[in-house]
């Protein structure tokens, strides 16, 4: 049964007569932590993009994964709502292909791409999120085949403690608590979260839980941060992986740490850097459960439906994944310029009852027993020269990559900034990049999904030319692309067949434009008091030179071929404002039911929030999908419709002793 569960609108307009929020879009440098450079937008010659920390706090969204679909150049495939399970994929890449990091650090998952977004991090202690979308392989190793997306965590400045709970149809309840503690030289973070629903159709209903600690150190010329965390998933799966099963189900857990730190000699800097993942996953092709397939004598039955599983059903998937690495890097900045060298040790494994090869066996978490396993190193040397020559920023580089399984490797490439004027640059850049073949790309064999241990690495040169403009109350950028892919791994089903096999296509070319334009309302009218506060948009719009006619491609052939992001927040009165997203989306491809293939086709979407910030408190009203657009990301993976939600954030300050 449906029903909705708000928050009571009396409390929440108890802070309407609070201070009145100042909502103006700030046009400012930033820092890029993900790559090697430490110095301002402006002065990066790769043209990075930023969602500041206005649009990630007043965006109508309740995710990281769902504010980053606003996001110039990136595609998120959802399977469901509210982070609960999608993919990233960047530039028309795959899931695979993109690389998600929190301060720098690395969380692809080797097990496969559809984990990487499974992160600890909740939304709430994102300060703001960077992009890289010309390929990384040349920063970040073979994990960034198509691009990277950064996010960067809140330092607190304040002891305080901060109360959240948001409510809204579907049974859908969020609630949290974080709580900081800040003295002279350190400030620590600790953030709690639970989030469920019922679900908006059958067999969607889901419970997340979050744990996330991010503590900074400072000692003399030293910086220490810590970041830590675990996320627990259960979650109703229909049709999820195959519409062949329907009732799937899944359970993740990951447990996530890092530490890293930076040495300041002067002109040499020094940045050590450890990090941990371990990622629990159990896959239930037939949903076991009340109410869902129960075992009865030698068989699981659902009785409503008098659906018997397969013969040929073994249970569950289990794996367990972990990745344990570490990295140097070095900057010296000298009259020639800044140099970076350094390097990168990374151990992948993975134990399981499906991947790998045949191995002792294991019990573990869940009830898991692992019949197989596998493994892998990969090892990396890097060198990258930054430099200014009057109205040019140069920077270029490689790096040589060592993989156990896969050999050695080169990837080079640079990127290159002229400043026509003191407000226009044009850039331009070119990268060679790699991605190797996931446990689940080589080992999958399970309801007519087959991987191959036959793959070979992916290969890809991106190219980009752009220009960009700024001044006090507009920052715009237009950029063309264009990748030159070879052996690009996808899942792949010939028409008439049942199978769906894993495969490196020979080549696929893409080619496109991205535009990002923000304008600051209130500056260009010189007024406080203006209706707008800031307007944002974005447009991303790419072909390829290949089709998936004679066949149906799961991921690579199936991109967005046009993206376009209109973001207006504005003032109601001199209390409330509003955000609202209008995003229209037209997927190529398509999918089977049959013999008959349906296109996925365009949408269009359409978010408000209704928000205020006062002393005490952060509250808002939203509703996602106002329109009640029905659409499919994924071929028979029914989205969320409309969805109302309700929520506060309550600060409880804390003065320091003294």
């Amino acid at each position: 049964m449906k029903y909705t569960l708000t928050l009571t609108l009396s409390i929440l307009f108890l802070f309407v007569n609070g201070q009145e929020v100042d909502t103006t879009i700030e046009i400012k440098a930033f820092t890029v932590q993900g790559i090697r450079q430490d110095d301002s937008l402006q002065n990066q010659p790769s043209n990075p993009y930023l969602i500041d920390k206005d649009e990630v706090q007043n965006t109508a969204v309740q995710s990281t994964s769902d504010l980053l679909d606003n996001a110039v150049g990136v595609d998120i495939r959802s399977r469901s709502g509210l982070g609960v399970q999608c993919d990233l994929s960047i530039r028309g890449g795959t899931y695979d292909q993109s690389l998600l990091m929190i301060d720098g650090v690395k969380l692809s998952d080797p097990q496969t791409g559809h984990h990487m977004m499974n992160a600890p991090l909740f939304i709430d202690q994102v300060e703001r999120v960077e992009q890289i979308n010309n390929g990384g392989s040349r920063w970040f190793g073979p994990y960034a085949f198509s691009g990277a997306v950064n996010l960067i965590t809140k330092r607190a400045d304040s002891n305080n403690m901060q109360l959240r709970l948001t409510g809204g149809e579907y049974g859908y309840l969020d609630a949290g608590i974080s709580g900081s503690g800040v003295t002279e030289n350190t400030s620590t973070t600790v953030s709690l979260n639970r989030r469920q629903s019922f679900g908006y159709i059958s067999n969607t209903d889901f419970e997340m839980n979050n744990l996330f600690v991010s503590s900074n150190v400072d000692v003399k010329d030293m910086t220490f941060k810590f970041n830590g965390g675990i996320t627990d998933k259960e979650f109703g799966a229909q049709n999820f992986y195959t519409a062949n099963f329907p009732s799937q189900f899944e359970a993740t857990r990951t447990y996530f740490a890092s530490l890293q730190t930076t040495l300041d000699y002067g002109k040499l800097k020094v940045t050590p850097r450890a990090y941990y993942r371990r990622h629990y996953d159990r896959f239930e092709l037939f949903r076991e459960g009340d109410n869902w397939y129960q075992q009865r004598g030698e068989f699981l039955v659902l009785e409503r439906a008098q659906d018997t599983v397969p013969g040929w059903y073994g249970g569950p998937n289990y794996h367990r994944s972990e990745v344990r690495a570490g990295e140097l890097n070095l900057a010296y900045t000298s009259k020639f310029g800044k140099t970076y060298i350094g390097g990168e040790y990374r151990h992948e494994l993975v134990w399981s009852n499906n991947l790998g090869e045949p191995s002792d066996t294991v019990e573990d978490y869940g009830n898991a027993v692992y019949t197989k396993a596998a493994d892998r190193e990969n090892a990396s040397l890097f060198f990258e020269h930054n430099v200014r020559l009057k109205k040019f920023r140069i920077s270029a580089g490689l790096l040589a990559n060592f993989h156990s399984d896969y050999g050695s490797d080169v990837f080079p490439g640079a990127d290159v900034s002229y400043e026509l004027t003191n407000k226009m640059d044009v850039f331009a850049g070119a990268n060679r990049n790699m991605r190797f073949p996931t446990f689940t790309d080589l080992y999958y064999n399970l309801g007519g999904a087959v991987g191959s241990i036959d793959l070979v690495p992916e290969q890809s040169q991106n190219y980009q030319l752009g220009l960009k403009y700024r001044n006090s109350w507009f920052s715009g950028t237009v950029t063309g692309f264009y990748r030159q892919g070879q052996n690009l791994i996808d899942w792949v089903r010939l028409n008439g067949s049942t199978v769906t096999e894993a495969a490196n296509l020979t080549a696929v070319n893409f080619i496109g434009v991205e535009t990002e334009g923000r304008i600051n309302l209130k500056e260009l009218y010189k007024s406080k008091d203006a209706f707008f506060n800031g307007l944002t948009v974005r447009y991303t719009g790419m072909s390829a030179d290949q089709s998936s006619a004679g066949f149906e491609s799961n991921y690579v052939l199936d991109y967005l071929k046009h993206k376009l992001f209109v973001g207006v927040d504005h003032s109601l009165t001199g209390r409330l404002s509003m955000s609202w997203n209008i995003k229209y989306q037209y997927r190529e491809g398509g999918y089977f039911s049959g013999t008959t293939e349906i296109p996925f086709g365009g949408y269009t979407l359409v978010d408000v929030r209704l928000y205020q910030q006062t002393k005490l408190a952060y509250w808002f009203i939203e509703v996602a999908n106002l329109f009640n657009q029905q659409y499919e990301d994924i071929g028979f993976v029914v989205q969320p419709g409309r969805w109302l939600r309700a929520g506060v954030k309550y600060n409880i300050g804390f003065k320091k002793k003294s």
